[in-house]
C-alpha cells in the first residue's frame, strides 16, 4: 500500500526465497490495484502475473463479452439491474512442465450469477452442482491429452438492486489441484464484470 504524489513514478523489485522439499502451492500472483483521490468510485487493477516455481502447469480463466473478434456475450453491457447479461467463461491450460495423471479445475458462480450451459469441453467432462453452484472441469490421463485444452461455458448475471452501482462477481476463486509424480495446487483470483475482456474502452463493469 502506498500514496504517491501526482507526477511522481516508482519502480517496485521483490524478491523470493525458495525452498529444497516441493511444495503443492507453487504460483505467486502479483496484482496492482490502484485508486485515484478525487475521483470517486474509479479504479484500476492490472492484469494478474503468475510466477510458477518448480514442475507445474500453465493455467488460464477468463470471461469475455468479445472474444478473437466476435462477440460472444449477449444481453445489456454494462449490466443493469433486474436484467440478463450473459459471458463466456474459457478454462484453457496452454502449457505444462510436469507430468500428471489427474487434473481438476473447479469453482463457484457468486449469488447473482447463473450458470446457462456449456459450449465447447475439449477435453474431460464439466459438472454444474446446482445446489451449490460449484463448477468441476475433471480431466483424467491428462498426460496423454495434446495441449493446448479448453472448456469454455456460459453464464448469466442478474444484478440485485443492491449491486447497483458497483461491480459485481461472477466468479470466486478458481482452483486447479494436479496430482502424479508430485501434487500441484494454483489458485487464481475471483472475477467480477469489471474483469470482463471486451473490445471497448467504455465501462463495462458497474452495474446501472
Amino acid at each position: 500500500m502506498a500514496n504517491w504524489p501526482a507526477g511522481q513514478s516508482r519502480l517496485f523489485t521483490w524478491q523470493i526465497k525458495t525452498v529444497g522439499n516441493p511444495i503443492s502451492q507453487r504460483t505467486i500472483e502479483n496484482i496492482i490495484k490502484i485508486n485515484i483521490e478525487g475521483l470517486s468510485g474509479w479504479e484500476q487493477i492490472s492484469p494478474s502475473v503468475l510466477l510458477t516455481v518448480g514442475e507445474s502447469l500453465s493455467f488460464k480463466n477468463g470471461i469475455y463479452w468479445d472474444l478473437g473478434g466476435r462477440r460472444v456475450g449477449s444481453g445489456l453491457l454494462p449490466p443493469r439491474v433486474g436484467e440478463s447479461t450473459q459471458y463466456l467463461v474459457v478454462w484453457s491450460f496452454p502449457e505444462v512442465t510436469g507430468d500428471f495423471d489427474r487434473v481438476s479445475v473447479s469453482s463457484s458462480l457468486s449469488a447473482e450469477a447463473n450458470f446457462i450451459a456449456e459450449t465447447d469441453i475439449q477435453e474431460g467432462t464439466l459438472n454444474f452442482d446446482e445446489g451449490t453452484k460449484t463448477l468441476t472441469w475433471s480431466l483424467n490421463d491428462f498426460n496423454d491429452l495434446l495441449l493446448p485444452i479448453t472448456a469454455s461455458f456460459i453464464i448469466e448475471v442478474v444484478p440485485s438492486e443492491g449491486s447497483k452501482g458497483q461491480a459485481v462477481t461472477l466468479l470466486n476463486p478458481t482452483t486447479v489441484s494436479a496430482s502424479g509424480k508430485e501434487e500441484v495446487l494454483i489458485n487464481s483470483k475471483l472475477l467480477k464484470t469489471s474483469d470482463v475482456v471486451a473490445n471497448t474502452s467504455d465501462p463495462i463493469g458497474i452495474v446501472e
